[in-house]
């Protein structure tokens, strides 16, 4: 009698499917637009959804440079994206705890890097206007820049940009220049800002 061959199931011909990635990784990972797998296989799924979704999707399509030809593009690519997210949520990996632990820290320590960026570039900015005799755009630079910070969500970056603030030297300088209560918010820094 001969032996019937192994049948593969749908789940064990799906595709390589990364259940980790960190926030940057999701943000990076090119548009998702295939249309089918390797096999030629689909699958056609619906969904209703509000019309201020779908407005979202076709701006996205519709922005200059989009990779998105069409509006399905943009649902599609959702969809994958947000199936990785459901999966991290869920916690279908084991070492989900400590993978996702670990981009934490990654994250932490790379807003604290940011902060430090944006810092500096501020501070080249309103140098470059300073010398350039526009200290009237420096001040008013300085003041929003100021009036976005204090709105920051997270109280360590906040405390964390306030100080760098502090302690930049041409910053200091135009800081001067501002209103009294831009320079009491400098002041009071982030811990009596709410």
């Amino acid at each position: 009698m001969a032996k019937k061959k192994a049948q593969h199931s749908d789940w064990e011909l799906e595709e390589q499917f990364n259940l980790i990635a960190s926030l940057e990784e999701l943000i990076n990972e090119p548009p998702f637009t295939e249309v089918s797998g390797q096999s030629g296989d689909s699958r056609t799924v619906a969904a209703r959804v509000p019309f201020w979704l779908h407005r979202r999707a076709k701006k996205l399509r519709e922005i200059d440079g989009s990779p998105y030809y069409v509006d399905s593009d943009v649902y599609r690519d959702a969809i994958y994206l947000g199936l990785k997210i459901l999966n991290m949520r869920h916690k279908t990996n084991p070492d989900w705890d400590v993978e996702s632990k670990m981009a934490q820290i990654i994250d932490s320590a790379g807003t604290a890097a940011r902060a430090k960026r944006n810092i500096k570039e501020l501070s080249l900015s309103l140098n470059d206007l300073w010398h350039d005799g526009d200290q009237t755009r420096a001040v008013s630079t300085l003041s929003n820049f100021i009036h976005a910070a204090v709105e920051i969500g997270s109280e360590w970056y906040k405390r964390r940009v306030f100080n760098l603030i502090k302690s930049n030297d041409t910053i200091q300088i135009v800081l001067r220049q501002c209103d009294k209560s831009i320079q009491d918010i400098v002041e009071r820094g982030a811990e009596e800002i709410k």
